[in-house]
């Protein structure tokens, strides 16, 4: 994945979550654009617990949409 890629994710308005894939199969979630430092060949992600990555764009394969990003999915409640 390039960086022009992530970049282009990171500014779409409105931000939408996403998580980058890894080619080693792990997942990074990305909660919201300033939570990425992006460079030519690396880029660093602040991780919602708050610990950062540091990533090799080369091992990034992707990304999707349907990220959890670390919030925790609580219970719905049912209309009545």
């Amino acid at each position: 994945m390039t960086a022009n890629q992530i970049k282009t994710a990171l500014r779409e308005t409105p931000f939408k979550p996403f998580e980058l894939m890894l080619d080693n199969g792990s997942m990074v979630p990305v909660t919201h654009p300033d939570c990425v430092l992006l460079g030519r060949t690396h880029c660093v992600v602040l991780q919602p617990d708050e610990i950062f990555r540091f990533l090799d764009l080369d091992h990034i394969s992707g990304f999707s949409r349907n990220a959890s990003n670390g919030k925790p999915k609580g219970k719905r409640r049912r209309n009545k």
